[in-house]
């Protein structure tokens, strides 16, 4: 089988990592050939650490095996919004530094051939894992994108309330 690998906005994320105190060497180390890519590319993802199947999205989320990072596969239209505002996401990154938004050090894509013809996509981000931190985590919660229903008259700000 042939795999091809894609990496997107090479510099611009380069530049982001750098911003955070991240080594090419260090960055490589956790997600290059022999870890997390390879083990997409190989089929071999039971190396990976899975932090959570997939959801509402359909998207998978791994921890890269030293904890460092997560691995979160996106749709097509994800990938393409993603694009669509890396340069404003860039620059408020650079404004920004102590952002609360999610910190994304790489956009990639990997494409092969399937068995019985056709050719298979899977885009996917990585991004800090928040939960790489010396502080101790009392509580989690699993925020999602579910909606309330029409026949609700509270909005969510009303229960956090």
């Amino acid at each position: 089988m042939t795999y091809q690998f894609f990496d997107f906005a090479p510099r611009i994320f380069h530049q982001i990592r750098q911003l955070f105190g991240i080594t090419s060497q260090k960055y490589l180390k956790s997600i290059g050939p022999e870890n997390i890519i390879g083990s997409m590319i190989t089929g071999n993802i039971n190396t990976l650490k899975e932090q959570c199947s997939t959801g509402k999205s359909g998207s998978f989320f791994y921890y890269t095996p030293d904890s460092r990072y997560m691995l979160k596969t996106i749709s097509h239209a994800e990938f393409l919004r993603l694009k669509s505002i890396l340069k404003q996401y860039y620059t408020h990154m650079v404004n920004y530094p102590q952002t609360m938004i999610t910190r994304f050090f790489g956009l990639h894509k990997i494409k092969y051939n399937k068995e019985k013809g056709g050719v298979e996509r899977i885009y996917f981000i990585i991004m800090a894992n928040v939960f790489n931190t010396c502080r101790q985590i009392n509580v989690r919660y699993d925020l999602k994108g579910s909606k309330l229903g029409r026949k609700t008259k509270k909005r969510e700000t009303d229960i956090i309330d």
